[in-house]
């Protein structure tokens, strides 16, 4: 009779920690995807140790966005711009290796960004 009791609870917590456990991954999976729910963009410079203003951005907004960039020299000339619409989840890469010091000013409806190199 104890036996029975005894594999019962077993039983029943073996099954709740199977449930607990695929619950716990489920949601830990969407939590890892970066365009699920969250609204964000990346904006980083290729290569920070090369002498070369390239950046890319990356869109995380849910929905494609359109975003305006200008780079400009250190006295606030602009020397190149340009508007890039890109999509959910994609990744634009802007070349200016032409340029080596400078800003670089990337606006979008949710914001603005602004890299700098010396």
């Amino acid at each position: 009779m104890k036996l029975t009791s005894n594999l019962k609870i077993v039983a029943a917590f073996t099954i709740f920690m199977f449930i607990a456990g695929w619950f716990l991954f489920y949601v830990e999976t969407k939590n890892q995807d970066p365009a699920h729910n969250k609204q964000w963009s990346a904006i980083y410079l290729l290569n920070p140790t090369q002498a070369d203003l390239s950046f890319a951005i990356e869109n995380y907004q849910g929905m494609e966005t359109e975003y305006e960039w200008r780079a400009e020299n250190e006295s606030g000339n602009v020397l190149k711009s340009g508007q890039e619409k890109i999509g959910l989840g994609e990744k634009k890469e802007i070349d200016l290796k032409n340029i080596t010091k400078g800003e670089i000013t990337v606006s979008w409806a949710g914001g603005e960004k602004v890299l700098k190199k010396q």
